[in-house]
């Protein structure tokens, strides 16, 4: 039974949602970032769709990526880290709609840019070089408070 919040392989959403929302954030960043180096037109709502296309589509991409990283057929060492494979609801439906609600939420509060690369940067520090796994602060959480 599909769990609303919970271990990745059960639940719709997970403490990467987090990530989620903040790499979608960033990469509207960099979207912003490249549209004032680059002369992209004058048509604000194309410039947006495209965005949202190339958030979307990079979204997926990783998704796809992820999926084999999980199960260990690129390189069989993550298969450990990753902890489980995530359910369909998380990777095809949850996580890119959150990706791209961070996409949106920084086109309509640039304010938290900073705020955000720094967050993704400490988040994926903390969860890559220090913890165990992919899933020891999700595990850290349901264990405190069950």
């Amino acid at each position: 039974m599909l769990q609303l919040f919970g271990h990745k392989s059960l639940a719709l959403f997970d403490v990467w949602t987090i990530e989620h929302f903040f790499t979608g954030a960033n990469l509207g960043v960099f979207f912003a970032f490249l549209r004032s180096k680059l002369n992209l037109g004058n048509d604000a709502r194309t410039k947006l769709a495209l965005e949202f296309l190339l958030v979307l589509c990079l979204e997926l991409f990783w998704e796809i990526i992820e999926h084999y990283l999980e199960t260990g057929a690129i390189i069989s060492a993550t298969q450990y880290w990753f902890q489980g494979v995530e359910c369909f609801e998380n990777r095809a439906i949850s996580d890119p709609i959150i990706t791209v609600a961070g996409f949106f939420f920084i086109k309509n509060f640039a304010q938290f840019r900073i705020f955000s690369s720094v967050f993704s940067g400490v988040w994926l520090f903390f969860h890559v070089m220090i913890f165990p796994h992919s899933m020891y602060l999700q595990d850290w959480i349901v264990g405190y408070f069950s």
